[in-house]
């Protein structure tokens, strides 16, 4: 009998002791680390709204405020294996701080694939306790409603948004062991949603730019598009954006110019808006059969709205009169395009532009 009791009373022991052991793991595994995305994922170089296809910009940081090292740290995203934009567009070259001074330290050994390489995969090495590491990584932003998310942890879930696209960058990190106390631990995945209010509007592009390939509006000519819209950026690392098809109303037109005004407004941004003293490029095509029998490519003129005032540029730009990108002044070329008016035009300021003539 006390044989029986004794051997029971070990049995439940062992049961005890092995469930302390299994919901003790769990539960730590799953506490909130002392690493983080921090402050969040940067997505501040965008402008407000991303077109479908242009680029989205994101600085992640992962900060180890933990009192131990990250002695392996990988970086990757949830954005499905089988999205057409799951390999980043861009990956720069990292940078590492100090916590204690914010101070960019030396450079530390890292891998990362090449942006166009399939899925972002990074690795960092080690990452000590009291440091963080800061990558811009860039992507074709997708539709408005498109949501990835992994189902665990549930960290990770997706707070949908039908005008955004939504994804997670993931982190890992193995260092501490899954009994770390204080939570603390390095060996679980870390979830950093992020989201972009994107635009698959034919009348709207743009996003942060890579090169200097043209941004422009896009669809048929016709009465129900009557305008489309190039913008030339005049430089890397900005945002910038066109739009057409806005209301009449939508800058203020109230001089001499604007009693001939055709087409429609278009809305320029660079670099966010306000004075580009170097001056860029855009191109306005307009529907022919909108436009005024008397206006031709002679005195085809462009009225422009900079945000505080409006006047009409009508200076030609010339092999005596240069464009302001090459030192001279505002100017506009017109030509024909088939039966549609092509309105060139360089400008210093961002704003609303649409044709008029003289």
């Amino acid at each position: 009998m006390t044989g029986n009791l004794s051997r029971r009373l070990a049995t439940v022991a062992t049961a005890a002791l092995l469930g302390t052991l299994l919901f003790g793991t769990g539960t730590a595994s799953a506490s909130t680390p002392g690493w983080q995305f921090s402050p969040a994922i940067d997505t501040s170089l965008n402008p407000a709204i991303v077109g479908t296809g242009y680029n989205a910009a994101f600085v992640v940081t992962i900060d180890n405020q933990g009192s131990s090292n990250i002695s392996a740290l990988y970086l990757s995203t949830d954005i499905p294996k089988t999205a057409s934009n799951v390999s980043p567009t861009f990956v720069g070259v990292p940078t590492w701080y100090s916590d204690a001074t914010g101070n960019q330290i030396a450079s530390l050994p890292y891998t990362c694939h090449a942006a166009g390489d399939g899925p972002l995969n990074c690795s960092f090495g080690s990452l000590a306790s009291g440091l963080r590491v800061k990558i811009l990584v860039a992507f074709a932003a997708a539709a408005p409603g498109t949501n990835s998310g992994l189902t665990t942890p549930a960290s990770c879930a997706v707070l949908a948004d039908t005008s955004a696209w939504t994804f997670h960058f993931t982190a890992f990190g193995n260092g501490n062991t899954p009994t770390d106390k204080g939570g603390k631990s390095h060996g679980d995945t870390l979830c950093g949603q992020t989201s972009v209010t994107t635009s698959s509007d034919q009348n709207y592009a743009g996003g942060y730019t890579l090169d200097t390939s043209a941004i422009a509006t896009t669809g048929a000519l016709n009465t129900s598009n009557k305008q489309t819209t190039t913008l030339f950026p005049p430089s890397t690392a900005i945002a910038a954006t066109v739009e057409d098809g806005l209301a009449d109303n939508t800058f203020s037109c109230l001089i001499a110019g604007c009693d001939h005004r055709f087409g429609e407004w278009s809305r320029l941004s660079v670099n966010n808006g306000g004075l580009y003293p170097a001056g860029f490029k855009i191109q306005l095509l307009v529907l022919g059969s909108i436009v005024p029998g008397p206006a031709k490519t002679t005195n085809i003129n462009l009225i422009h709205n900079d945000g505080t005032n409006t006047y009409v540029i009508s200076q030609r730009c010339d092999a005596t009169t240069l464009p302001v990108v090459s030192g001279g002044a505002e100017c506009v070329i017109v030509t024909k395009v088939g039966n549609n008016f092509l309105i060139t035009a360089w400008l210093n300021h961002n704003g609303g532009g649409r044709g008029t003539y003289s």
